[in-house]
């Protein structure tokens, strides 16, 4: 069987773009992906988020200025980006594609969130998702939210979501099919991620945290982990917060960041992303539950029979040790992984067109 792609227009992914590590792969592995069936694709570059700096952000643009460059640098050599933009409009020649990345989080203004809904797209059989998330265990349940939010996406052509959560949510508002898919990053395999890595040249091995929003006490825990663990650590941060470091860094771009997980011996973390690049480059890992940002992170690991790897940011040091005793099967991860990313690519070959011939 080969396949082929009925072409009519060209496609146009709409994303988050920021300095952030989880958007800026994950919109790279959906144009990535999306090129291997059709070339004519771009990432709008659409920035919605404007105003004047606070000091707190003024301080933080100079902290990270670094990183940004990398950032910068990134899009411009990785992503196919459209001009500039502030203001949607409706290219009627193209097929758009909203997603991943918490494109319809609640806590974005409906005003902006209604561009991530396709509102600006004339024709409902050009509007469709991939991996959208709510990022949240619930939706707004403002009566006139609800219905706009209802309102645009039954205008959709096909809505495949990220998290089975936000597929439960969405059914409860929307009388529409709606498909759970995988995050961008996941489509691609383990050897495409390493094409664009890199070596580092520390010797030692070393455990690699990147964690947002730790409290001082579960810093303790880790650092102490790591002791006993007989590996310093590579902390991805902005300052020291572990007396047990190699290095704290930030400024990593994207390259870096992967390349961080892919050399290091072991990986904390409370990110989704970190979690699936832990997992892409078959690493022992740990991941700590935050808030109320867990859905994704509980979805994937419990799809790939990892549930054992969530800790609380209550669990001390005990739980820790048993955790890195632990063993992952990585041999079944992968297999358990492969039906979820050709399910995710027939999704997305299905709104791309794309047919199979013999």
């Amino acid at each position: 069987m080969t396949e082929r792609v009925i072409i009519m227009k060209k496609i146009k992914i709409l994303t988050l773009i920021g300095n952030n590590y989880g958007g800026a792969l994950q919109a790279y592995a959906l144009y990535h992906t999306i090129k291997k069936y059709d070339k004519n694709v771009s990432i709008i570059n659409y920035s919605p988020f404007f105003g004047k700096l606070s000091l707190k952000d003024y301080i933080k643009k100079i902290v990270y200025i670094k990183r940004d460059v990398k950032f910068n640098l990134f899009r411009k050599k990785m992503l196919n980006l459209t001009a500039k933009l502030s203001i949607l409009e409706d290219d009627k020649n193209s097929l758009y594609i909203v997603g991943s990345d918490q494109v319809w989080n609640p806590s974005i203004d409906i005003s902006v969130r209604e561009n991530y809904y396709l509102k600006f797209v004339s024709d409902s059989n050009r509007k469709n998702s991939y991996a959208a998330s709510i990022g949240t265990n619930y939706i707004d349940d403002n009566e006139n939210n609800i219905k706009t939010i209802t309102d645009l996406l039954s205008q959709f052509n096909y809505i495949t979501v990220r998290e089975q959560t936000a597929n439960d949510i969405l059914n409860r508002v929307i009388n529409k099919k709606i498909y759970t898919v995988l995050d961008p990053t996941l489509l691609m395999k383990q050897e495409e991620w390493k094409k664009i890595s890199k070596k580092y040249n520390h010797k030692e091995k070393y455990v690699c945290v990147y964690t947002l929003g730790l409290n001082r006490s579960v810093e303790g825990v880790i650092d102490s982990f790591s002791k006993e663990y007989n590996k310093k650590i590579i902390d991805i941060f902005y300052k020291k917060r572990f007396s047990n470091e190699l290095k704290h860094e930030n400024g990593f771009g994207p390259i870096e960041f992967i390349s961080a997980i892919e050399n290091s011996d072991f990986v904390i973390t409370n990110s989704f992303h970190g979690t699936v690049f832990a997992l892409l480059f078959h690493k022992k890992f740990i991941t700590i539950t935050r808030g109320d940002m867990n859905s994704r992170i509980y979805d994937l690991l419990k799809t790939l029979k990892l549930q054992d790897r969530i800790l609380t940011e209550n669990d001390g040091i005990e739980k820790y040790r048993l955790t890195a005793k632990k063993d992952i099967n990585y041999e079944e991860v992968d297999r358990l992984l492969e039906v979820e990313r050709n399910n995710s690519l027939k999704h997305l070959k299905n709104i791309l067109n794309v047919k199979e011939s013999e």
